[in-house]
This record gives structure tokens, C-alpha cells and sequence, in this order.
């Protein structure tokens, strides 16, 4: 009986060696990444159908003019998520653009059949329907969707905040249209934010 078990055990090692991998991504301007980043790739991790999480900084914002230097994110991501199965990626160094291109580049250092699942806020439904969000969408497999905390306002009262509403049907459609798999991360993560980690005072 332990020699079958061992075999079935055997089997069942080769068969997942032989699947295309399932690549968790996280992209970002980690401008400096922080506790709610690596608490979302680690949640990915352990709890989500992905054989690799990624983190992949932003190499040139579209918008943002005050970025840390690239190679100083990365270095932090580095050490940020060392020793716990996350890895960091420079693809958008190595291809200069966001999005389509970096993800189709991305693809291309996996074999063949890899699957691309995008992680991110929930934020992703405010843009999802534009150009830019229908172009990626045709580039992914899936999207591991994190429910978040949104502040209420910007009078002044930090300590308030909701949950954005989750429109299912408007989900399942675009699930539909893509065929895309939409997973959601409903446990709720810490609130943070670089912009916080950048404006607090240096202890």
C-alpha cells in the first residue's frame, strides 16, 4: 500500500510539473512598496490556484513625475518580498512600455500555455471599459480581484472610508466576453498607501 501511495504521489508530482504554470501578476509603481503589498502577493500565494507571484514595477508612469529611481523600487520589492516565493520582474525595463506590450513580453518568458492572472483593486472596474483596460484584458487569463477600502472624502477626515458596490451581472459579462476567470479577495487587507508611506514623518 505505501508503494502505491508513493506512486500515485509520484504521479500526481509529474503531472503538475508537466502543467503550464499559472503566473499571479501584481504591476505597480511600489513607490515604495509597502506592508499592503506584500501582504496582497502573499495572500495570492498561499491562497490562490497561482504557482508564481510577480511583482512587476513600473518603469516609466504615464502620469506620475515623482518616482523613486527604477532601480531603487526594485531593490526594495526585492528585499520586501525575499524568502516567501514572491519574485520581482524588470520587464518594463526591458521592454520600455506598461500593459499590452509588458504583459505579452512577460508571457514569452514562461512556456508555453502559462496562464497571466492581474491582481489588483478593485478599482480595476472604475477603467476596465476603456481602450486601454479591453486591450489587457485580451493579453490575461484571469483577475484576482482585492475588495478595498476607498477613503470617502478629502475634507480632511482620513477615517473614513467604504467599500466600493460589486456589480455581479456587470462581472459575469465581462468574464463572459473575455473568458476570463475573476476571483475576489474579500477578506479585508490593512489600509495602506505609498502616498501614506511618503508623507509620514521620518521616525
Amino acid at each position: 500500500c505505501a508503494r502505491d501511495m508513493a506512486a500515485v504521489m509520484a504521479c500526481a508530482s509529474s503531472t503538475l510539473s508537466r502543467r503550464p504554470p499559472v503566473i499571479g501578476v501584481i504591476g505597480g509603481a511600489f513607490n515604495p512598496i509597502h506592508l499592503g503589498h506584500v501582504l496582497l502577493a502573499v495572500t495570492v500565494r498561499e491562497t490562490k490556484p497561482v504557482d508564481e507571484v510577480v511583482l512587476v514595477p513600473v518603469f516609466k508612469h504615464p502620469v506620475k513625475t515623482d518616482l523613486l529611481p527604477y532601480v531603487h523600487r526594485v531593490e526594495m520589492c526585492k528585499i520586501s518580498v525575499k524568502g516567501k516565493g514572491i519574485t520581482v520582474s524588470t520587464i518594463e525595463q526591458e521592454t520600455g512600455e506598461s500593459n499590452v506590450v509588458m504583459l505579452r513580453a512577460l508571457r514569452a518568458k514562461y512556456p508555453p500555455g502559462a496562464q497571466l492572472l492581474w491582481v489588483c483593486g478593485d478599482d480595476v472596474f472604475d477603467w476596465i471599459d476603456n481602450a486601454k483596460g479591453q486591450a489587457m484584458m485580451r493579453e490575461l487569463d484571469g483577475l484576482i480581484v482585492q475588495r478595498r477600502l476607498h477613503q470617502a472624502s478629502k475634507d480632511g477626515n482620513e477615517d473614513s472610508f467604504y467599500k466600493s458596490p460589486m456589480d455581479t451581472a456587470r462581472i459575469g459579462a465581462l468574464s463572459e466576453r473575455h473568458n476570463l476567470r475573476v476571483d475576489v479577495i474579500f477578506g479585508e487587507l490593512p489600509h495602506f498607501s505609498s502616498t501614506l508611506v511618503r508623507s509620514s514623518p521620518a521616525k
